[in-house]
């Protein structure tokens, strides 16, 4: 893993939506660029580059004295097949920790959805991403959610909640709600992955999803 070589603050990160006393200090990067020290070989080495690469948001919290960075990306690729037109993406999320100087990789998410020659859906949901310690234990967790799909109608997509806490996963899968033009909105639905996760980790993902599920 390539070493950093400035100082975790000079992340020049804004600040961002409030948390509890207990959670971790969290700020907030949208400029678009990887974090200093940290190159797209680190987010995920086999990463097309040819593709239109892309970094909605990078998170950078400190805890227990150790720098961690999460990395949210995406590369695009467009191209034809049979003279018809196709888009595909892939979804990528990244999990550092500084031990010493240099950054190590935690865990990292990858979803991809296939070249479509509809309405492509792969997307981060904004405002569902998030840095808690809900059984203040020390070790920080990591939310968010995407939406993936291909259609040429007004549908609900596959949407999937993630908690990271270190390299454990918990997930809600299901799909997101839509009003398809009548007024009575459908989907919405999840089942829950949470193993034997600490109660409040559930409902927190539980409030999270309902709070980020509509899609219109």
């Amino acid at each position: 893993m390539r070493r950093f070589a400035a100082p975790l603050v000079a992340l020049s990160l804004a600040a961002a939506s409030p948390v509890r006393a207990h959670d971790p200090a969290v700020e907030v990067d949208t400029s678009g660029d990887l974090p200093p020290g940290i190159t797209w070989d680190d987010v995920q080495p086999k990463l097309d580059r040819k593709a239109d690469l892309k970094v909605v948001r990078s998170l950078g919290w400190m805890q227990g004295g150790l720098g961690h960075v999460a990395v949210f990306a995406t590369a695009t690729k467009t191209g034809q097949a049979r003279g018809e037109a196709h888009t595909s993406r892939a979804l990528y999320v990244t999990t550092l920790r500084m031990i010493g100087d240099t950054w190590k990789k935690i865990e990292d998410i990858r979803e991809v959805v296939a070249p479509c020659a509809l309405d492509l859906t792969a997307d981060f949901v904004d405002g569902a991403i998030g840095v808690t310690d809900l059984d203040d234990d020390g070790e920080a967790e990591l939310t968010f959610a995407y939406r993936l799909g291909c259609g040429g109608d007004v549908s609900p997509n596959t949407m999937k909640l993630i908690m990271l806490e270190g390299p454990q996963k918990y997930a809600l899968r299901g799909e997101s709600r839509v009003d398809p033009g009548n007024g009575v909105r459908v989907g919405g639905t999840f089942k829950p992955d949470f193993g034997k996760a600490p109660p409040a980790f559930l409902a927190h993902a539980k409030k999270v999803w309902e709070a980020h599920a509509d899609e219109n």
